[in-house]
């Protein structure tokens, strides 16, 4: 389909984004028999010759200073990462940073691990948990409860392929779903462990096929097509097989609208400005990048940005605590291995405090984390030390190489409260944001406690910890720019992802959470995309929706 034809026709759907929210829904919808247009700002990977497959971008070349160029911006967009500036203004000494996240068909499912478990009960009701938060950051509930969403994780299950063993502590609120691989010789000397110290380890849930040499392919694109990424699974049989149609390296710029619907969507495709018409939107960008569209659609209608009669949009910005541990097994097999990896909850609530899940990371390059360091370190008021540890970086790279083949590497991800003053915005240059976060004090008391219990569960063992939670340049899990809840005052989407005040816009990304519970968001975001499709399929045609 040619641009005149996509611009020309008015689409039944416009989904702005391919990640898990936006090709899951879209899938559905196309199903559905809708015609569907999705947009993806970055490139497609799909038949793409010059796409950087079973590499991470920097195992090729050191980030340059500042991030911009035509030829660091081709690399990133070729190995599916997103490559526009994030300003960190929450500091005196702003800096810019590029976050290990996705832009390109897939999105950031084309890099992640494909760890997609579900969260808990529990986590549809974080007022219970945090009672001394006295400012409504923290809702008393999600618009919708566990038991709504508990039959749309089944089917994203399903949908997905995910295989491994069910969480032992929450068995009765969990479904059948497929067996997973053996463990290694190290995951199988750990899980010994942990059981030993009183926890309950279980295999983690992983959307994927494993074929030969599978590696799951963290934080690059999968070249085997063994990883069960949303544009494996839902755009390519949407286009191949539900007549959807794709437009890629199409940035959404700004929505026409007046005061109760879209009319329009001014796109900047191969450096012109172009419209594209639909009668309903279905905003996916990201929580980034969402709310930067939506403040960069300013009107007479919407003087404050579309969407935004709350006030909300782009506040509450969650991104969870995300820790490493390296532990050192006595057993060094598989050490390296991405297949068979372990996780438990037992500090998911501990003594009435919610901390979040700890699981195994599998594969970890250390060009990923030294490049991290390395821009960082460029940016701080420590700069000139910027080249003593380039000239150091070959044996800093050895050393921890040497370091993450003998250790099995644990992640922790701790549940961040949402407070009003971190933020997201859109920056002067059209495709620029800048964030403000940081940690509030007593959820660093918490992350304390978290990291102490975590070394405690796998005593006597040698643990060796990185702390990257306090490093904005590591930011993980961006959600919470949009959230949904039932008072338009205090919320900007519904229990249906549809924005208040706006007869077709829906936003079902990571935006819509009103917490960040403390588990991976993949299967959450996907099971939501699947649950916010079957409600606008049922508002159009009640006698012909799907059933749960």
């Amino acid at each position: 389909m040619g641009l005149g034809d996509i611009t020309d026709t008015h689409w039944d759907a416009v989904v702005i984004g391919t990640g898990m929210a936006g090709a899951t829904c879209g899938m559905e919808l196309a199903k559905a028999g809708l015609r569907v247009l999705f947009c993806e700002r970055g490139k497609s990977h799909r038949n793409n010759p010059d796409a950087l497959m079973g590499a991470y971008a920097e195992s090729l070349v050191e980030p340059r200073q500042p991030l911009r160029g035509d030829q660091h911006r081709a690399l990133l967009e070729n190995a599916g990462r997103y490559y526009a500036d994030v300003v960190d203004g929450s500091s005196e000494s702003r800096k810019t940073i590029l976050p290990l996240m996705g832009c390109g068909t897939g999105g950031s499912s084309a890099l992640y691990g494909a760890g997609l478990m579900r969260f808990l009960p529990e986590d549809f009701t974080p007022g219970r948990f945090f009672p001394d938060v006295q400012d409504g950051s923290v809702p008393e509930a999600w618009p919708v409860t566990y038991a709504e969403m508990r039959p749309w994780y089944k089917r994203a299950e399903q949908l997905y392929g995910v295989r491994g063993e069910l969480d032992p502590l929450n068995l009765e609120h969990l479904d059948p779903i497929k067996a997973p691989l053996p463990l290694t010789p190290a995951a199988q000397e750990l899980h010994g462990l942990l059981t030993s110290n009183g926890n309950s380890p279980f295999a983690v849930p992983i959307a994927c096929e494993y074929k030969e040499d599978c590696t799951r392919c963290k934080c690059f694109l999968c070249p085997s097509g063994c990883k069960n990424d949303s544009a494996k699974t839902c755009l390519a049989p949407a286009l191949e097989q539900y007549g959807a149609a794709l437009i890629d390296g199409c940035y959404g710029l700004r929505f026409e609208a007046d005061k109760e619907e879209i009319q329009g969507l001014q796109c900047i495709y191969n450096g012109q400005e172009i419209r594209i018409s639909g009668d309903r939107y279905i905003l996916a960008a990201g929580a980034l990048e969402t709310p930067a569209l939506l403040l960069r659609s300013r009107s007479s209608a919407w003087p404050l940005g579309l969407a935004n009669s709350s006030r909300l949009v782009g506040r509450y910005l969650m991104r969870h605590a995300v820790d490493l541990f390296l532990v050192f097994p006595r057993d060094k097999g598989g050490c390296n291995s991405d297949k068979g990896v372990i996780a438990f909850n037992d500090l998911y609530i501990r003594e009435g405090e919610k901390f979040g899940n700890v699981q195994s990371f599998g594969l970890m390059h250390p060009d990923l984390l030294l490049s991290g360091m390395q821009k960082n370190l460029s940016d701080s008021a420590a700069s000139w030390l910027y080249p003593a540890f380039r000239a150091l970086r070959p044996l800093l790279k050895a050393t921890a190489k040497g370091l993450f083949e003998r250790a099995y590497i644990f992640t922790s991800i701790m549940e961040d409260r949402p407070w009003i003053d971190n933020c997201v915005y859109p920056t002067n240059d059209k495709e620029g944001v800048s964030i403000e976060f940081s940690f509030h004090p007593d959820d660093k008391i918490r992350l304390e406690k978290f990291r102490k219990h975590i070394i405690g569960s796998f005593a006597p063992y040698r643990v060796i910890p990185l702390y990257t939670a306090d490093d904005n340049s590591f930011l993980s899990h961006a959600c919470g720019t949009c959230r949904a809840g039932d008072d338009p005052g205090t919320s900007v989407i519904d229990r249906n992802n549809r924005a208040h005040g706006l007869e077709n816009l829906y936003i079902i990304d990571g935006s819509f959470f009103p917490s960040s519970a403390g588990i991976n968001p993949s299967l959450t975001i996907a099971a939501n995309a699947m649950r916010v499709a079957d409600a606008i399929v049922s508002r159009e045609a009640p006698n012909q929706s799907g059933s749960n």
